[in-house]
């Protein structure tokens, strides 16, 4: 007995050892081989300034909820105490959450096998490297934190007796507490919980799921976390305020799905209801490809369609091919049932025609941008030869490309703002008449530029000539819209034309021109 105990001790010790070294190695290889994506960037930025004590409003200028902010914070905080900057440590920050997450989800993954530990073993390894490796150029988007955070929840759903009462555990509670606070980062992803739950309860024909003692703590931890933004964050309400007043909506959804290969939303739960006599393996990888695809309606629900919006779709559906394969994998040899083994293979097969055609996540484009010496190129070389260490600024919708870079360059962000949404919201106001309102948000925006030139005092400022994005339309002018403020006329004076291309305008800050010159 005490020989079957230590053995079933080594092989767990075993198993985390080895998770916590692929997810390692995971970390080291996606911040070597692919380049930070933009959004990300900006997140570091922001965090760092609420670090620092920074608002909203005042400070940060974005309707991303204080929590984002909050996750981001490790990278800033540590990055002068290790020999690693501020996204690598993110990248493994991201790590510890993921090895967090299986450690709440092998529990209930056990239970659901029925204590089969090498299984369970497997399938967690999968899960967790899907976690790391799925979301490719995608890396640490909201929607990345999301999903490892709901990962837990969305397992131990999966094990519940359909005609039974919930089981209440302390993993289970933890489990349900990472899950609101996902949900609580964009809570357009409520409808997965409230369609499950709806589910349940047309299936039982009962209303028992709603007393799940889990939605109490799902509901509390929630209004914690709102008190907490409401007691120290307060501008945040302000900013969601002005945000939705000025939003344009991108309304691209439907085109930018159907750029991706989701014919996979139908082959995944086809396969994994076909399977036969596995159904506690049926139904982790029915629920998580459900989810996936429940993870659809969010995405239209945003009205942008940006490619990272789609991210829970694809690791959930990575997901749930993921531990299909490995069912059908793990019984190689030791099963007759052909049909099995055939299923699997082919979801395995699906994996990895996916991880081809969709890696990195829809962002290939941006990916490419960037080059192959996205962290020492002749940009990010000439702003630290011009200006090592100063503060970058950007007038423009676009911030694709050029955030990534700013973070290369090892400068800091000379604005509050990720990106001046405001503007096309500011036109949409004068076009549909609301000519009070949009003159309101000229003014405010035009002001805050001033506020932050004198205050950031950006050593280069790149201005967006193209106007590609966002319906602005040709011939807006940037400059020309914040010169109709007397203050920063006598601000931009301090400025002038660098170079000039296609796409961007660049204007140094007069005292830098020494330093270019020689």
């Amino acid at each position: 007995m005490g020989r079957t105990s230590d053995q079933a001790a080594g092989a767990f010790l075993h198993l985390w050892s080895l998770l916590a070294l692929l997810l390692t190695l995971a970390a080291m290889a996606q911040w070597y081989f692919i380049p930070i994506h933009h959004d990300v960037a900006w997140s570091l930025f922001a965090a760092q300034r609420m670090l620092e004590g920074g608002r909203y409003v005042s400070d940060i200028f974005d309707m991303n909820p204080p929590l984002i902010y909050l996750l981001f914070m490790p990278g800033p905080a540590l990055e002068k105490l290790l020999p690693l900057d501020s996204y690598q440590i993110t990248v493994y920050w991201i790590g510890l959450l993921v090895l967090v997450s299986a450690v709440l989800w092998y529990p209930q993954l056990l239970r659901i096998l029925q204590g089969k530990r090498r299984l369970a073993g497997w399938v967690t390894l999968g899960l967790a490297l899907t976690l790391m490796l799925g979301p490719g150029f995608d890396f640490a988007q909201r929607e990345h934190f999301i999903v490892i955070l709901i990962m837990p929840w969305l397992v131990g759903f999966a094990g519940e007796d359909p005609a039974g009462a919930s089981r209440v555990t302390v993993g289970s509670c933890l489990a349900m507490v990472f899950a609101a606070l996902g949900f609580a980062i964009k809570p357009y992803y409520l409808l997965l919980p409230a369609a499950l739950l709806f589910i349940q309860v047309v299936r039982r024909r009962s209303v028992a799921p709603l007393l799940d003692p889990h939605l109490a703590i799902l509901t509390l931890t929630g209004l914690l976390y709102l008190g907490f933004a409401a007691v120290f964050h307060p501008e945040f309400f302000a900013m969601v305020k002005m945000t939705r007043e000025t939003y344009f909506g991108l309304d691209q959804p439907v085109r930018n799905l159907f750029d991706h290969p989701l014919w996979v939303t139908v082959l995944v739960p086809a396969a994994a209801w076909f399977l036969p006599q596995l159904r506690p393996v049926r139904r982790v990888s029915l629920l998580l490809a459900a989810a996936g695809i429940l993870a659809v309606i969010p995405y239209f629900i945003q009205l942008k369609g940006w490619s990272n919006h789609l991210l829970p779709v694809f690791l959930l559906l990575q997901a749930s091919l993921m531990v299909m394969a490995l069912e059908a994998i793990g019984r190689l040899g030791v099963t007759e049932d052909r049909r099995t083994v055939r299923f699997g293979l082919a979801g395995l097969l699906l994996l990895l025609v996916f991880l081809l055609t969709v890696h990195p996540s829809g962002g290939k484009h941006f990916f490419r941008s960037l080059g192959p010496e996205w962290r020492d190129n002749e940009v990010t070389q000439a702003i630290r030869t011009l200006a090592p260490g100063a503060n970058l600024a950007l007038f423009s919708t676009d911030i694709h490309l050029m955030m990534s870079l700013f973070y290369y360059s090892g400068g800091g962000l000379g604005q509050r703002w990720c990106t001046l949404s405001v503007v096309p919201g500011i036109l949409k106001l004068r076009a549909t008449g609301n000519q009070e309102l949009a003159d309101h948000y000229s003014r405010m925006i035009r002001r805050m530029m001033v506020e932050d030139l004198e205050r950031y005092r950006p050593a280069l400022v790149w201005v967006d000539i193209a106007q590609e994005k966002y319906r602005i339309g040709q011939g807006f002018d940037y400059i020309d819209f914040f010169m109709e403020n007397p203050e920063f006329i006598k601000t931009w004076s301090h400025y002038t034309l660098l170079s000039s291309g296609p796409k961007w305008s660049v204007y140094v800050r007069r005292q830098f021109l020494n330093p270019l010159s020689s």
